[in-house]
């Protein structure tokens, strides 16, 4: 198995997201943290918002707020089933360069993440990402938090997974998680990285989200304002 390459970050889903969409966005995120600060949308104070009360539901058994008493039911259901489970709530993963379990802030961690909702047997675990925006499947974050859970719990056989979207209060797809094929590809994105940051070749490519970029206009060609 290879190791993971030493980064001047510790990489986490949102890393990985950014380098895919754009290496150049990657960059000035990341590595020369040059970006325009970053002013959060109040679709996003939203949804960072719905997450903590749902933390606070599920892991303090604090009440849901008046505006999200539609998610009532779906907390109480997951509060009184899987008995037989170990229960985390907002569980921070961590792993070395060699795939060894770690803390989520220890110095020797290259790779890390953030359960939403996890319930863990010795034959299968079943993760559970709350989403709040729009239904988009995209299996990358779930992958990357079985591949953390399967190194902290070696033990389990089986880990399925899925997002589930708040604004319909359904689950998505299931996803069967692969850590071993996980464990590869996130090999490949770093090597990737560091291999830019050796070579100081960060391209951009342009797509839809260029608009919401936090990369200025002085930073990037295809740096657009968005749509109003």
């Amino acid at each position: 198995m290879d190791t993971l390459p030493e980064l001047p970050v510790v990489m986490a889903f949102q890393h990985f997201n950014d380098y895919i969409t754009c290496p150049k966005r990657f960059n000035h995120r990341y590595i020369t943290c040059d970006c325009p600060k970053e002013i959060k949308s109040g679709q996003q104070t939203g949804g960072i918002a719905t997450h903590d009360a749902i933390k606070r539901r599920l892991k303090l058994r604090e009440p849901l707020p008046d505006e999200l008493q539609q998610h009532e039911a779906t907390c109480a259901a997951l509060l009184a089933g899987k008995e037989e489970s170990q229960r985390y709530v907002e569980h921070p993963l961590g792993c070395t360069a060699e795939g060894k379990p770690c803390g989520f802030f220890d110095a020797v961690c290259r790779l890390r993440g953030r359960l939403d909702l996890c319930f863990v047997r010795p034959d299968v675990a079943v993760i559970i990402d709350w989403k709040t925006g729009k239904t988009w499947e995209d299996p990358l974050e779930l992958q990357i938090q079985g591949l953390l859970l399967k190194i902290h719990h070696p033990e389990v056989k089986q880990i399925n997974a899925f997002y589930w979207w708040l604004r319909t209060s359904k689950p998505g797809i299931t996803y069967t998680l692969d850590p071993v094929k996980t464990w590869n590809n996130v090999t490949r994105y770093m090597q990737s990285i560091r291999f830019r940051i050796d070579s100081n070749d960060w391209p951009a490519d342009e797509n839809p989200l260029c608009p919401w970029c936090p990369v200025g206009k002085d930073q990037c060609e295809f740096k657009k304002d968005p749509p109003k």
